[in-house]
């Protein structure tokens, strides 16, 4: 590479991280342990059971544990040993002097910082390990407690569970879920991690020290990070497709249209604001093709999440079975022989279980027969109490009660839920000298992702559908519904006497029959209105008929009798005859003008005599009426506190026929009646009259 091809960045996340992967100390570590280990050459209890550590290993280390080592130095993976010289230890799958041995990694591998009793490993580059040396003064034996510190990246080894440290500690460490990187050492692979194929050896010319490269691959975008004439850092993630870009662009296309749609559909003062008819039948449709979507994008996601979920738990119960049958083959091979778990070979067995570990990405662990520990590749999760000691009894019970050939089933630490696999471990005499235990830590954030992945690509094909949707709803359901509304629009025509207007509609679909049918009612109900229209113009004549036949018959018989009363007073030639033929006269020429009336509005037929409305007096009119029957009848008339006049507001002509009629309905009442007396009387009240 060109000298000008090196560029130097500015501290993106990218290179934050690459820094941070280089990295090689940890001052605040450091500066810790200082402090800590003045307090551990003054502890009374170390320095009391110093002598008796073989067999006091377990209780002494988790009382360190707890004591010294925990919060902040969670983020390393910690293992103790206190040794004197002549102490054998079990490493490399040999037994070595422990005095000697770690005199001479602390001599080729450490390096010392300051002036403490902790050394710097430079075995592996690009990583922080630390080793410790501090002397304990026992009662007869110099001792040295080596305390290993080893860096833990959390998604290196998946049988860690990353609930097990502390939310500082994971808060604290990087977060490299989206990136792969790799430790190179003069150009050599030493280290990798991730999903990207790194290759074994750096293909890049020199870079200056501290400087960055950054340069494109097909998928993935590659930062290069030169920390010093030795150690360089790749790291590399995928890189952003035109894909993912309209993912985010459907989540905000969906985020902003419900909110554009509760706000038109909410607030009266909006731009664009919609009411919703929710009895209009082009609306009904609207909303149940745009509910359906939604139902069935939610049915979908569910069934499909639930689908993932299934083959995610099925494909980690298939890859928890083919690890546990390799370590159980590997694991055969090298403690087979034995009759039983002997206590002499907890360290020997457990050396492996660390191996097989680190080999197959799983915590081991082995069970005796009785279903008590015997070793294990993770021994800080029972030594911290997280982990009962004892096989879980329902495995236990399968295993060795009902002699099941493997066991799986669902456990947990904490809130933490994980798939457990048992096996019988069996020597070469095929005989069962314990259980087996693989755990399977399966991340739960990668089936989230893996999840997550699936309903944004489904998100993105529901988007196009909702417009699609949309649209259709817009433009086509409004054509399918034009029928429907320009029937409507013709039945709200529809009167009786009026015309007609038949609807055109050349489909025979079902639109097609319900414009036919309204065509036929609408020909039937004109029909009916017609004849209608003719029956109710002969029911009026003959309402007509007999009304005008009713009035014109009322005056006439009184006129008749007061004539022939006259006629008889002229052939007697009584005293009063010519007063007798004026006051008839007079009677009669108003009961004529009443029928000419009536005659008048017959002729039109519409109407009867309108109201002429004028300020006319009672008495006379009364008086009028009285005298038609009172020389036949006994028919009187009484005027109260005499009155002279009594005036009102009326029609003169319609106040004598209603007078004629009603003395005439007395006549009529009275004729089974001897001698009956008929008394017409007018009688004046506050503000009306009495008759």
């Amino acid at each position: 590479m060109k000298n000008n091809e090196v560029v130097i960045f500015g501290l993106s996340q990218g290179e934050h991280i690459a820094e941070k992967l280089a990295e090689e100390r940890d001052p605040v570590a450091e500066y810790m342990f200082n402090a800590l280990q003045q307090e551990i050459l003054t502890d009374t209890f170390i320095q009391k059971n110093a002598n008796n550590y073989w067999l006091k290993q377990e209780e002494i280390n988790s009382y360190l544990f707890d004591k010294y080592f925990n919060g902040y130095w969670e983020k390393y993976q910690i293992s103790f040993v206190l040794c004197a010289k002549g102490d054998l230890l079990l490493a490399d799958g040999q037994e070595t002097d422990c005095w000697n041995y770690f005199e001479r990694r602390l001599r080729l591998e450490g390096s010392r910082i300051s002036s403490s009793n902790l050394f710097q490993l430079n075995n592996y580059a690009g990583r922080i390990d630390y080793i410790a040396d501090i002397p304990i003064l026992g009662d007869t034996i110099a001792r040295k407690l080596i305390v290993e510190l080893s860096t833990v990246y959390l998604n290196e080894n998946e049988g860690y569970p990353e609930l097990l440290l502390d939310e500082k500690t994971k808060t604290s460490s990087l977060s490299l879920d989206d990136y792969s990187f790799a430790v190179y050492n003069k150009k050599k692979l030493v280290y990798k991690t991730g999903n990207y194929n790194f290759s074994t050896r750096l293909k890049i010319s020199e870079l200056a020290q501290r400087s960055y490269y950054q340069y494109p691959s097909e998928n993935h975008q590659h930062l290069v990070y030169q920390k010093d004439n030795d150690v360089t850092i790749l790291l590399s993630r995928k890189k952003y497709s035109f894909y993912d870009f309209l993912t985010s662009l459907a989540y905000i296309l969906v985020i902003t249209s419900v909110c554009f749609l509760i706000a038109a559909v909410t607030l009266q003062s909006f731009p664009f604001y919609v009411k919703l008819s929710f009895h209009d039948f082009s609306t009904k449709i609207q909303l149940f093709l745009i509910g359906s979507i939604l139902v069935s994008l939610v049915f979908l996601a569910w069934g499909t999440t639930f689908y993932i979920k299934k083959q995610y738990q099925e494909k980690n119960e298939t890859t928890l079975q083919e690890k546990l049958r390799s370590v159980n083959f590997e694991l055969e091979s090298k403690v087979g022989s034995e009759e039983f778990l002997a206590d002499e070979l907890t360290d020997y067995v457990t050396a492996y279980l660390v191996k097989f570990s680190n080999v197959f990405y799983t915590d081991i662990n082995l069970y005796t027969t009785g279903g008590k520990l015997y070793a294990t590749s993770r021994p800080e999760l029972f030594e911290k109490g997280i982990k009962s000691k004892r096989m879980n009894p329902q495995a236990l019970f399968a295993l060795n009660n009902e002699s099941k050939a493997q066991w799986v089933q669902e456990e947990s630490i904490g809130e933490l839920s994980y798939l457990s696999a048992y096996i019988p471990f069996k020597n070469f005499d095929n005989e069962v000298i314990g259980y087996l235990n693989l755990p399977y830590f399966a991340k739960q954030g990668a089936l989230e992702k893996e999840i997550s992945n699936f309903l944004v690509s489904t998100l993105n094909i529901y988007v196009g559908i909702f417009a699609l949707a949309l649209l259709i709803s817009v433009l086509l359901i409004n054509q399918l519904s034009k029928p429907l509304l320009l029937i409507r629009e013709q039945i709200s025509k529809l009167k009786l006497g009026s015309d007609i207007e038949l609807i055109e509609w050349n489909s025979k679909d079902e639109i097609g029959a319900l414009v036919q049918e309204y065509n036929r009612i609408a020909i039937e109900l004109n029909e009916s209105a017609e004849a209608l229209a003719k029956s109710e113009r002969e029911v009026a004549w003959r309402e007509m008929a007999k009304q005008v036949a009713h009035e014109i018959k009322n005056p006439l018989t009184p006129m008749k009798l007061s004539i022939q009363h006259l006629q008889r007073s002229a052939s007697m030639n009584s005293d009063d005859l010519k007063e007798r033929i004026e006051r008839t006269t007079t009677t009669l020429v108003e009961q004529i003008e009443t029928l000419s009336n009536i005659a008048t509005a017959f002729s039109s037929f519409a109407k009867l005599p309108g109201k002429e409305l004028e300020h006319v007096s009672l008495i006379p009119i009364v008086k009028n009426a009285v005298d038609l029957y009172s020389h036949s009848l006994m028919v009187s008339l009484e005027i109260h506190e005499n009155l002279t006049k009594a005036i009102v507001l009326g029609d003169k002509d319609q106040l004598l026929r209603v007078f004629n009629n009603v003395i005439k309905n007395a006549v009529q009442a009275t004729e089974e009646v001897e001698g009956p007396i008929i008394l017409v009387s007018l009688v004046a009240k506050e503000n009306s009259y009495l008759i």
